[in-house]
């Protein structure tokens, strides 16, 4: 049976727009090529698992130094030791935005404040925009002698240990011990200032015999000194190395005490009850 012409083309015409059609929609959801990089590909590779070390942390900022956190809640998420690699890597300017994050950060969280306190936080953020703050490892005469009032009105305003936490820690503070690096580890890298000492727990920055390390960036009052020590205690006054080293907490024989002479020392109680803290 024929049908009309006029039929034929409107069926065929009706089959070329639903056809059209179909092939639109479908156009509609393929995704177009990618033209970028993958944002994986922008991040840092994982972390080694295991106890932080220097070493590690070094390492691995050297294989991801083109896309390291530079924001500060990238940054604190990491343990102290990757926090302070990350920050001696960072350029000046990152540096000065971490440290103003980290102080505004903590006047928000604390609306009690008083005036004093509120004008040491207004210091440390008028320092931060030197430009000759992070310019040389060690500050100049001029920077550092700024530097030493605000860490002295913090320690007055706030006491020293929260004062460190707030002008001389890299973040949030870890309260661990300082752990011993592996015996097969090179040389470890300094974490205190000689110059601008904020250790704890009756230690102090040195660096001789046990506690030798190679600088680095990133100590002291607003990270702005050269790391060239470790928080350690004087085996000279009046306490033996393995008593030293069993209060320190770096694997020697956890059941070793103090002799009764010592232990009746306030400094040395103080340093059996205080386990260092990380500091900068």
């Amino acid at each position: 049976m024929r049908f009309p012409q006029r039929f034929s083309k409107a069926v065929l015409a009706a089959a070329v727009l639903s056809a059209s059609m179909i092939s639109g929609a479908a156009a509609a959801i393929v995704p177009p090529a990618s033209t970028g990089a993958s944002p994986v590909a922008d991040r840092p590779s994982r972390i080694p698992e295991g106890e932080p070390t220097c070493g590690a942390a070094q390492a691995w900022v050297q294989a991801n130094k083109e896309r390291l956190p530079t924001d500060y809640d990238s940054i604190v998420e990491h343990s102290m030791v990757y926090r302070r690699a990350i920050f001696a890597a960072l350029p000046a300017e990152s540096k000065a935005q971490f440290w103003r994050n980290h102080l505004r950060q903590y006047r928000q969280d604390r609306p009690e404040l008083s005036t004093g306190q509120h004008a040491v936080l207004d210091h440390a953020l008028s320092l931060l925009d030197r430009e000759d703050l992070y310019a040389a490892p060690t500050p100049g005469a001029d920077v550092s002698r700024e530097l030493d009032s605000l860490k002295n009105a913090a320690v007055r305003e706030f006491g020293r240990d929260e004062a460190r936490s707030i002008v001389a820690t890299l973040g949030p503070p870890e309260q661990v011990s300082p752990a011993a690096e592996p015996a097969d580890e090179k040389k470890p890298l300094c974490t205190c200032s000689i110059r601008d000492d904020w250790c704890t727990g009756g230690t102090s920055c040195r660096n001789t015999g046990q506690y030798e390390c190679d600088a680095q960036p990133g100590c002291g009052t607003l990270g702005a000194y050269t790391c060239t020590g470790q928080c350690g205690y004087n085996l000279s006054a009046g306490i033996d190395r393995q008593h030293a080293i069993a209060i320190r907490g770096d694997g020697f024989s956890s059941g070793s005490t103090l002799p009764a002479q010592e232990s009746a020392d306030p400094p040395l109680a103080r340093a059996a009850a205080n386990v260092g803290h990380s500091v900068i």
